[in-house]
């Protein structure tokens, strides 16, 4: 599986690589009208790249603490229920079944 990832990773780099190196004029990014900004394209598609992948880890890594979370949990309740419930010392004791 970590063959695949590496080998997925490296297509899509050098994917976005190349067609960044075609594109390498000045783009302008306008923020509604208010803000202006000039770089190589190969920068906006870079930072744009950098930004999917750091959300989509984050998101990978808050979905995994939640199952971590939840898996916990269970863990606790059913390592609970397992112990069965306190017994009161001071209850009789039940005698065996073949002794009724």
């Amino acid at each position: 599986m970590n063959v695949i990832r590496f080998i997925l990773l490296a297509v899509v780099f050098l994917a976005i690589l190349f067609v960044s190196i075609d594109n390498a004029e000045q783009v302008t990014l306008r923020f509604f009208r208010l803000a202006e900004w000039q770089a190589p394209l190969i920068l906006v598609v870079f930072v744009a790249f950098v930004l999917g992948v750091v959300l989509g880890m984050t998101t990978g890594a808050l979905r995994t603490a939640r199952v971590r979370r939840e898996f916990n949990r269970f863990k606790r309740e059913h390592h609970k229920a397992a112990q069965g419930p306190a017994r009161d010392t001071a209850e009789a004791p039940v005698p065996p079944f073949d002794a009724m």
